[in-house]
């Protein structure tokens, strides 16, 4: 969750009232708009179990529908804030970005325990600064079909036939970077964004790091090496290995102590 103040997004929308700060049967109505079963969170626990649930719950829902063991779409978490202080209110330093004005924020939000580190100490920082929950409830974005099934298994171009008519599939439209290029104008009544991506986005390049490397996301560390030759790759790979092997033989030593590899 990154705020885009830095390409003046923050900015645009219009604050009811002239920025004057909604009630709760206000509030109540901005989240019935963005999505449903919304419940407050007065922790960052609180708030990655939930999305953790939500998630989960939803893509378990998919699944079932696969098998043909049951209908419906199955819908992305969604991250509601409401900022009630103009940011010249705020005591508390923010380690990362500040919201400038009152209103109403949001985001969907996809595979949570892929970034559980980061989400709680995002949602720590942003609940600690303004002094305020958060709410977490099910959006109105679909979770795509091929977002859903797992890696390995595929869908073939008869499956996509056959479950097409019937589920929900990558909106290219509505998979853009918006946001992050300062080009993004949400409407009057529309939040603001809390992160620089969607959810859809945010699986889109999951899926194209699989489909680029032949390896999930979830053995990805914090940097991705880029080389030109596939020598290079051989290089780092036997290096991999053979640190594997040392730190194995050493069970106190720190360092690798697994590896993934393609396929």
């Amino acid at each position: 969750m990154a705020s885009a103040r830095r390409c003046g997004v923050m900015g645009v929308g219009k604050v009811r009232a002239g920025g004057a700060l909604m009630d709760e049967t206000q509030g109540l109505e901005a989240l019935s708009r963005v999505g449903t079963a919304f419940e407050r969170a007065a922790t960052a626990e609180s708030a990655y179990e939930r999305l953790v649930t939500l998630y989960e719950g939803e893509v378990a829902r998919v699944a079932a529908s696969i098998k043909g063991e049951g209908k419906g779409s199955g819908y992305y978490p969604y991250l509601a804030f409401f900022q009630r202080h103009n940011a010249a209110d705020i005591t508390a330093r923010a380690r990362y970005d500040i919201l400038l004005e009152p209103g109403f924020y949001g985001t969907t939000i996809t595979r949570p325990k892929l970034y559980d580190a980061y989400l709680r100490d995002q949602l720590s920082d942003l609940m600690a600064t303004y002094r305020a929950p958060v709410y977490v409830g099910l959006s109105r974005r679909p979770i795509p079909l091929p977002y859903v099934v797992k890696s390995g298994e595929g869908l073939s171009v008869e499956m996509l036939q056959r479950h097409g008519a019937g589920f929900d599939l990558p909106d290219l439209h509505a998979t853009d970077d918006d946001i992050a290029n300062c080009v993004y104008k949400p409407e009057s009544e529309a939040p603001r964004p809390l992160s620089l991506f969607s959810a859809e986005r945010t699986d889109y390049s999951l899926a194209r790091l699989h489909h680029y490397t032949g390896t999930s996301p979830e053995h990805f560390q914090k940097f991705i090496l880029l080389t030109n030759y596939q020598r290079y790759v051989d290089g780092f790979r036997d290096f991999a290995a053979a640190q594997l092997g040392r730190n194995i033989r050493i069970s106190s030593r720190p360092g690798i102590r697994s590896m993934a590899r393609r396929g």
